[in-house]
């Protein structure tokens, strides 16, 4: 749940306590006692923070975690402790009708010295953040106990894309083993957790192994920087067992190749089961700088030469 505070407050409170959880969580988010519509800078960058792992020089936020201190301690740099609660918490306060996303980014971002990312990350992110808020405040109420939701692959996409036709997509790559399936029929049972995300500060720590304890705290996780395979990782259960300028198909290729699992060491040959990794992977390149939005199926040549079945994608979305 995070600090210990959230786990002390839940076992020794009494059901009223433990209702109203959340509600404690946003005020200590908010520096708060009662909510407003108009949230000042600083509270914006809290609920952002809390959400996006903002990497920020000389944070402002009490709940981060220094990082780095620049030459001479003139600087340092901080990002969000991952805090399930408060990313909950936050994700309500999001969901209010007055909060505008594009808004708090933009005057967070102008307000505030925060690494954007080279190619786009902190975008892309906030897209599955929208994504995965829309989802949920269609949940029915959680029982007293549960603070967090869990949802589909398939909900999640059907949020991030407004064309859909992807769900009749069958596998860009597969074993010779395998039977494709669509996008859809693969899907339709795999689920999600995550209600914020983090940015571990080694790339060692962005594997499989790892993955189910990313999950089981409501995280995604961003890339290390300078990391050139992929930018996010966003982990699901599979309970199947058998993110610019227009870019033409050779340099899509080589995007494509260069998120390859294998080669950039997110699973490993130890992980093959019959010679192959048995769990399907979604992998998406976001192009942001186009005239007109859609969704592509993106197909090429594997350097694991099908040891995985990969789900390859280009949405495109208009600046």
């Amino acid at each position: 749940m995070g600090r210990p505070l959230w786990g002390t407050r839940y076992d020794h409170g009494n059901d009223e306590v433990r209702r109203t959880l959340l509600d404690f969580a946003e005020e200590k988010l908010l520096y708060a006692t009662s909510k407003t519509d108009d949230l000042e800078p600083a509270q914006l960058y809290a609920v952002l923070s809390q959400r996006l792992a903002l990497d920020t020089h000389t944070p402002h936020k009490p709940h981060a975690i220094c990082v780095a201190i620049e030459d001479g301690i003139e600087s340092l740099r901080g990002i969000a402790s991952s805090e399930p609660v408060l990313s909950e918490a936050a994700s309500r306060i999001m969901l209010t009708k007055k909060f505008s996303l594009p808004g708090a980014l933009s005057r967070v971002l102008s307000g505030y010295c925060i690494n954007q990312g080279d190619r786009g990350e902190l975008i892309v992110a906030s897209f599955f953040t929208w994504a995965r808020d829309q989802v949920v405040k269609n949940k029915p109420p959680l029982p007293i106990g549960r603070l967090c939701p869990y949802f589909s692959v398939l909900e999640l996409f059907q949020q991030l894309f407004t064309d859909t036709s992807m769900l009749d997509n069958e596998p860009s790559l597969h074993h010779s083993k395998d039977t494709p399936q669509s996008f859809g029929t693969v899907f339709k049972n795999a689920m999600m957790h995550f209600n914020h995300l983090i940015k571990p500060q080694e790339q060692k720590t962005l594997a499989r192994p790892y993955l189910l304890h990313f999950m089981a705290r409501g995280a995604a996780a961003l890339s290390a920087n300078c990391q050139p395979g992929f930018d996010a990782v966003y982990p699901y259960l599979y309970g199947v067992k058998n993110d610019s300028a227009a870019y033409g198909a050779g340099s899509l290729d080589d995007l494509f190749s260069k998120m390859d699992p294998f080669y950039c060491r997110l699973i490993y040959d130890i992980d093959k089961e019959d010679g192959r990794f048995p769990i399907p992977i979604i992998r998406i390149v976001f192009l942001l700088s186009v005239s007109d939005p859609y969704f592509k199926q993106h197909k090429y040549i594997s350097p694991s030469q099908g040891a995985a079945t990969l789900r390859d994608g280009r949405p495109l979305f208009t600046s």
